[in-house]
């Protein structure tokens, strides 16, 4: 699987990987870029939530605060334009900029 974009964040080199949640929406992981390890999912799914086709909801509470901005500055995203409720937070919605479907072999997020 190719590698979306390389970024930095919470203190490692990463790569991050486009997958796919169970209803289609795109999920990002970001990985180690040494050891393969998943370092963050970088998206939430929250099925009863209307987005756009172009909309993903980014985890940027607990440990993604930060990750709209890593996201941006590698162009993946544009900037955030609005809040969601997920659970007892909320996270950020933002428009992507990387492809609409996930490439062949896409790891499927639950």
């Amino acid at each position: 699987m190719k590698s979306l974009a390389k970024v930095q964040f919470a203190g490692f080199h990463c790569d991050v990987f486009l997958g796919v949640y169970t209803d289609g929406r795109p999920a990002l992981q970001l990985r180690d870029c040494v050891t393969d390890e998943l370092v963050l999912t970088a998206t939430v799914n929250v099925p009863d939530t209307e987005l756009a086709k172009d909309e993903v909801v980014l985890k940027t509470y607990a440990e993604g605060q930060g990750i709209d901005q890593v996201l941006e500055q590698a162009g993946l995203i544009d900037p955030p334009h609005r809040r969601v409720r997920v659970g007892f937070t909320e996270a950020l919605v933002a428009r992507r900029r990387f492809p609409t479907e996930a490439p062949e072999g896409a790891q499927e997020k639950q």
